[in-house]
């Protein structure tokens, strides 16, 4: 399954590919950080071990059991930081081009290392989550890929 969504504003969508079961869809999640979730690799897979009451990821539909597939991402390529000088409070971090990370084979660390990827903190982080065909979110109904192509 091929995977194409929004990238930065004015840039190219992102796109990934995802060997996915029959019995299992691919759902894009977006939500604002911080993200309030807690995951855990098991069997080699990035899952999601527990959420914290009324976090953005609670409340957004993500639930335990469900497994991390991919994320959006910072690269490391063209990031500048640039600060104001002395006497000025404006700081501001300028981040690499959005990029779309396939979790499938990453290390658990790898895969945290993408999801912190940006320095903003108020820069949404939208996440490739599996789940069961036809099992419904328990907060806010996310529908199913609608803009994928199955490859």
């Amino acid at each position: 399954m091929e995977l194409i969504i929004k990238g930065d504003e004015g840039g190219l969508p992102l796109k990934a590919k995802w060997s996915v079961q029959e019995e299992v869809e691919l759902r894009t999640m977006p939500f604002s950080k911080p993200l309030g979730a807690v995951l855990a690799e098991q069997k080699g897979r990035i899952v999601v071990e527990r959420m914290l009451d009324g976090s953005n990821t609670a409340l957004g539909g993500l639930q335990v059991g469900d497994v991390i597939r991919g994320t959006t991402a910072r690269s490391k390529e063209d990031v500048k930081e640039t600060r104001a000088g002395s006497g000025s409070r404006a700081k501001q971090d300028y981040w690499g081009a959005l990029v779309l990370l396939n979790a499938d084979g990453q290390s658990f660390d790898t895969v945290m290392a993408a999801i912190n990827s940006s320095k903003c903190a108020s820069c949404d982080v939208t996440l490739i989550v599996e789940r069961k065909k036809g099992e419904p979110s328990k907060v806010s109904p996310q529908s199913p890929i609608a803009d994928a192509d199955q490859g």
